[in-house]
């Protein structure tokens, strides 16, 4: 995974369906974004930096920071209690 700087950041969910192979959502796309960012984005960003959080304590992860032909691997810190 690469990620450089200022690029927008986006949480997603993904899920599995109950009881049908699958399911569609219909949505007035421009309303139901609207309304969707304001009433989830922050809870979204919340719970999403604290899996981050989480991930980079305790999985096997390293970051590498990428300049041209330069990487360097960022030293860990633990997340805040």
């Amino acid at each position: 995974m690469r990620c450089s700087a200022g690029e927008p950041s986006a949480a997603v969910a993904e899920g599995v369906t109950r009881e049908v192979p699958e399911r569609d959502y219909e949505a007035y796309a421009e309303m139901a974004e609207a309304k969707v960012a304001a009433i989830a984005r922050g809870e979204a960003f919340t719970g999403a930096r604290a899996l981050i959080d989480r991930v980079k304590a305790e999985a096997p992860i390293w970051k590498v920071e990428v300049d041209g032909a330069d990487h360097r691997r960022v030293e860990g810190t633990l997340p805040p209690v």
